[in-house]
């Protein structure tokens, strides 16, 4: 499947309040969150400072499928923390590229 870009920047495609949980959430409450919102990922944070991103996959292959209970795991312990960024400013495709690089 081959997907076709516009010209938008990121700015003009993503989420300009995402929703962020602090890392000490349990997995049960995050995902609360997401069916609430009706999104796929929250922001995890360490006080202020973004340490991951956290995806319902994440807590359905990374905790659950491993045993793990949602009602007592922090989302610190599953979320994804090696987070690549790039500026608002920058075309879309160069984020579909960096997403493919890494």
């Amino acid at each position: 499947m081959k997907i076709e870009l516009r010209g938008d920047s990121i700015r003009d495609v993503m989420t300009p309040e995402p929703v962020t949980v602090a890392a000490t959430t349990t997995l049960e409450q995050a995902a609360r969150h997401m069916r609430d919102a009706g999104i796929g990922n929250v922001i995890v944070l360490e006080g202020e400072l973004i340490t991951g991103i956290l995806t319902d996959r994440d807590i359905v292959v990374r905790a659950v499928a491993e045993g793990w209970d949602p009602s007592q795991t922090p989302v610190g312990d599953v979320a994804s923390r090696e987070l690549t960024t790039i500026s608002p400013d920058e075309p879309v495709d160069a984020a579909v590229a960096l997403m493919r690089e890494r």
